[in-house]
């Protein structure tokens, strides 16, 4: 991506986690990094 992230796309993913379609995402590790960590 090369970019910072936009503050939408990190909400959309907060949500995600407290909503009851992220049931099953339990003891997850989830960097916001746009992708710098593989580089």
């Amino acid at each position: 991506m090369n970019r910072l992230g936009r503050p939408g796309e990190v909400a959309a993913m907060t949500v995600h986690f407290f909503s009851a379609d992220g049931d099953f995402l339990t003891s997850q590790l989830y960097p916001v990094c746009g992708g710098w960590s593989i580089k």
